[in-house]
């Protein structure tokens, strides 16, 4: 959710809270909290935020490390056919 949304939100329930007929008692204690309902969302959304970045950082880490590995091993299976086929070929052009 980006930013605009958030203050769109905010200002829908504020409007929303200033819009109903209540008593200005009841209308502090409700904007009040409301107001605690959304810093606490915020922060709830920012520390998801953190924790994202965080796993995907670890994720694309560890996917590099993979790639990296795998890159190795069809190298060295590469390496390994070639030594294996390159006597018969051998023979092969001996023999034509």
């Amino acid at each position: 959710m980006n930013r605009f949304a958030c203050r769109g939100g905010a200002v829908s329930a504020v409007a929303t809270l200033l819009s109903t007929p209540k008593a200005g008692k009841e209308l502090r204690t409700d904007v009040k909290t409301k107001s605690n309902e959304a810093v606490r969302y915020v922060s709830n959304l920012r520390t998801e935020g953190v924790d994202l970045k965080e796993q995907i950082t670890k994720t694309s880490k560890e996917g590099a490390a993979l790639i990296k590995e795998l890159s190795t091993d069809i190298k060295e299976s590469i390496e390994s056919w070639k030594k294996t086929v390159e006597p018969p070929i051998k023979r092969i052009f001996r023999n034509t």
